[in-house]
């Protein structure tokens, strides 16, 4: 299988940048796209379900892992938080239940549920342990960081630079690729339908306008909603959304857009959006963002329906130029600080 070779050159070279260059995230999203590269091969040829296990058998032991490690960690902080003992709960669970998807009755259940289809593959069995492992790390993911919050806070550098941007970047549009089968399930134009990735018709222009006043309107509203009935947490957020992009500069707040607006929107609305639904889709592009207050979260999962909408009413080329536009303007008008 030709593809096998070019993905294996891709994810080397990716994942050794993301390793010598300290960028977490590229590393982990080119590891995950190889997982899901490895999962369609196995679809295709039984030879290479082998590869297929042994990746699979590393994220099932990876998760497990890190849950076990936060179940431990809140279970051993000293400041009171009233969720920690439910928060310890469920990833305790969480690690439990990711080595129940090593077996296949459980994991065969499980991506019948969240993908609607009698007969799972391996390539849909490995993308529902990812979302119940990001579903499950809701909870206790937002009762972990308050406390990483005030460390960031205290070293005073932003959370985010040019590199890390570059990285989420290139790693999500990866991953996104990966998903969907580039190369071993499908070639370009299939995988461009595949993802949503579509020429914009004149009318989509105004799409697109009435999509970032659409934003503006949904994220302004909730925020003062926010400020005047949570103040406390409206703060978070605002301290959280100032880490985030503080200090960016005019090109790195220009990156900040398009990072979020095209990889997210290829990973989420592109590729997890036509299996998982409009919903769950939105609930993980929440929960991936478990660095604000649970309203923050709330507010994330309203402006990913509406991004949702978008894409199922239009195309993922669409979604991307409305939020990729609307997250340059909120930069830019709050300063360099925008969620």
């Amino acid at each position: 299988m030709p593809g096998l070779w070019t993905w294996f050159t891709v994810i080397s070279a990716l994942g050794l940048v993301g390793i010598l260059w300290g960028q977490a995230e590229l590393a982990l999203s080119v590891t995950l796209a190889g997982a899901f590269v490895a999962a369609h091969a196995a679809d295709r040829d039984p030879g290479l379900t082998s590869l297929h296990k042994l990746l699979s058998g590393v994220l099932v032991a990876g998760g497990a892992t890190v849950f076990a490690l936060l179940a431990f960690w809140l279970a051993t902080q000293s400041a009171a938080v009233p969720v920690r003992p439910f928060a310890v709960g469920i990833a305790g669970g969480g690690a439990v239940l990711c080595l129940l998807t090593a077996l296949r009755p459980f994991s065969d259940g499980l991506a019948a549920a969240l993908f609607r289809t009698a007969e799972p593959t391996h390539a849909l069995r490995l993308g529902a342990r990812l979302v119940m492992m990001v579903l499950l790390f809701a909870l206790p993911g937002w009762a972990a960081f308050p406390g990483v919050l005030d460390s960031l806070a205290e070293s005073g550098r932003p959370l985010l630079d040019t590199g890390q941007l570059l990285g989420s970047l290139v790693g999500l549009s990866v991953l996104a690729l990966g998903a969907v089968g580039f190369l071993v399930r499908r070639g370009a134009r299939a995988t461009f339908d595949r993802l949503g990735l579509r020429t914009l018709r004149p009318a989509h222009y105004g799409v697109v306008a009435l999509g970032m006043a659409a934003l503006y309107v949904l994220n302004a509203g909730t925020e003062d909603l926010q400020h005047r009935w949570f103040p406390d947490l409206w703060d978070h957020d605002q301290r959280m959304s100032r880490l985030i992009a503080g200090g960016l500069g005019l090109g790195g707040s220009l990156l900040l857009g398009v990072s979020a607006g095209v990889g997210e929107e290829l990973a989420m609305r592109g590729a997890l959006q036509p299996r998982l639904g409009l919903v769950l889709t939105s609930l993980v592009f929440a929960v991936l963002h478990v660095h604000y207050s649970w309203f923050g979260m709330a507010i994330i999962f309203l402006l990913g329906m509406l991004l949702g909408v978008i894409r199922d009413r239009t195309s993922t080329t669409v979604a991307i130029l409305v939020h990729s536009l609307y997250d340059i303007a909120a930069v830019f008008a709050a300063g360099g600080a925008a969620r």
